[in-house]
């Protein structure tokens, strides 16, 4: 696969000629010279004829199509005017190689009539949205909500919807239930009309644009608050409007583009927009991608490969933005130590570590996080310092002990171990056994370890008694009797241990 810019397109597959209908999650072509049908889900792809559907594209019109569940697809089409809902089952019957079709009329529903799109917001049941209003009905007809409204603009993204009427605009989220809660509502012209919603696993996204043509990304948590939002120039200088351009949320970042193939790819997770790839060709017209896995063009399917080895840049807000991608986790800390080498500065560290390390987050990227701290072959030990510091207190509680652990090993560098004490005091770590035993030839000697920084005391009170250290060990065993703590150890197992090795009961008084 060439390389040629951060998205790559593979395992093309041509599609035949015909009117396109998509949602998130499916995609339906009407075949142009045959009476046929061909629908691609995530894994399946069918072709079927319209005469078992009883559908005569010389009658009807699509209205919408979407997936009701993994096994079966949702279509309103109008016939002679009626909207019609087919479900159609997707697993074909083993003797007739023909789909199970449910066929609902929705006459019922009489007062939408200029239909502005349907879909699935939760199972079993659809939505209608039309120039009149919107309604929400189950599977079987019955209307759980309805309103009427003169909408003059919609969008919506799984089950939240954004519209304008003439009394102003309004997000609303569609309940597991079939109801309704209204998030946003304003009767003013403060928020720009939106022509694209996107849903971030964090918020909502709608896209707008302002006096100046900029496009305006203004981002709402799913609860329903105004989070900052985020502009970027227009890019494309081609005499588009932003409204005219296509806009995905892929891998948690946005891709827009044009009709000219050109795109920008950015991530807008936090409040400052962070191009992952500035203006870039992509390899065809891409419409739409389902399933945050493959796109298509009006000629072929394809699958999308994010190249993050294309990214060279070491800022920091860079990096931050490409831990935060899925699969890009070896790329991410490649850029990270080369930052790290470079970075000669107590200011650049701060901003290299409190801008990527709250995005280490599962077990192994925390890991290698600290990991390429500990390789980074920085040349001031203050600044490995300083690196480790920001890291735990990014991290905090969801620091790993693996991760805790590399840090130990390097508190007991030789540079390092005279600031342990008051390391650990900040970040209120508890020693584990581990860190204990690295640390052990220095405890007494060079360093003390408050025994309020130790996860198991008597786990501290044996790696003592093993490096010979009597008094200290003595303290630890008359602390937790005294103190009544818990322990994995046995407290008598450890002091006929102690008694063992220096003669005497710990417990007893010393003359």
């Amino acid at each position: 696969m060439k390389v040629a810019s951060i998205l790559s397109f593979f395992e093309k597959e041509e599609i035949p000629k015909g009117k396109i209908y998509s949602s998130n999650n499916v995609m339906v072509i009407f075949h142009d010279e045959e009476p046929l049908m061909t629908y691609y889900t995530q894994n399946v792809k069918n072709t079927i004829t319209l005469e078992s559907l009883d559908i005569d594209m010389n009658i009807c019109k699509i209205i919408a199509v979407d997936m009701h569940n993994e096994g079966r697809l949702f279509m309103l089409v109008s016939k002679k005017s009626t909207p019609i809902a087919y479900f159609i089952s997707i697993n074909s019957d083993d003797s007739t190689h023909l789909p199970k079709i449910i066929q609902l009329c929705c006459s019922s529903v009489s007062f939408h009539k200029k239909i502005l799109s349907v879909f699935i917001p939760q199972p079993n049941i659809f939505c209608i949205i039309s120039r009149e209003g919107i309604s929400i009905h189950t599977i079987t007809l019955q209307t759980i909500y309805s309103k009427m409204i003169q909408i003059r603009k919609c969008v919506y993204i799984k089950n939240y919807i954004m519209y304008a009427s003439n009394k102003g605009v309004s997000l609303i989220k569609i309940n597991d239930d079939g109801t309704i809660s209204e998030f946003l509502k304003s009767g003013t012209t403060q928020l720009f009309i939106p022509f694209t919603l996107l849903i971030h696993p964090d918020f909502l996204t709608l896209v707008q644009y302002d006096t100046n043509n900029n496009i305006v990304f203004q981002r709402i948590s799913h609860d329903g608050n105004i989070l900052p939002s985020v502009s970027i120039p227009n890019f494309f200088n081609n005499g588009q409007n932003p409204d005219q351009y296509n806009y995905q949320m892929f891998d948690d970042a946005v891709l827009v583009s044009d009709d000219k193939f050109n795109a920008v790819y950015l991530d807008i997770s936090t409040s400052k927009v962070v191009f992952l790839s500035k203006q870039f060709k992509l390899e065809e017209n891409l419409q739409k991608i389902i399933f945050n896995k493959f796109g298509y063009s009006q000629t072929h399917k394809f699958k999308i490969h994010i190249n993050f080895d294309s990214i060279t840049d070491i800022d920091p807000d860079l990096i931050g933005a490409v831990l935060r991608r899925h699969k890009s986790l070896s790329r991410a800390l490649t850029l990270f130590s080369q930052s790290l080498q470079q970075t000669k500065t107590v200011d650049g560290m701060k901003l290299l570590v409190n801008a990527t390390a709250p995005y280490a987050i599962d077990s192994v990227a925390q890991v290698r996080y600290v990991r390429a701290i500990q390789f980074a072959s920085v040349a001031e030990p203050h600044l490995i310092l300083l690196a480790l510091i920001n890291t735990v207190n990014n991290m905090g509680e969801k620091m790993i002990d693996a991760a805790k652990n590399t840090i130990f090993e390097l508190l007991a560098h030789i540079e390092c171990i005279f600031t342990m004490k008051t390391l650990i005091a900040i970040w209120g770590l508890k020693l584990n056994e581990y860190a204990l035993q690295i640390i052990a030839p220095k405890i007494g000697e060079e360093i003390d370890i408050n025994p309020e920084y130790v996860q198991d005391i008597l786990v501290y009170a044996d790696i003592c008694i093993e490096s010979d250290k009597p008094d200290i060990a003595k303290r630890l065993i008359l602390r937790f009797v005294l103190e009544e703590e818990q322990s994995s150890r046995d407290v008598n197992q450890i002091r006929m241990k102690y008694k063992e090795k220096f003669g005497e009961d710990p417990l007893s008084p010393s003359y």
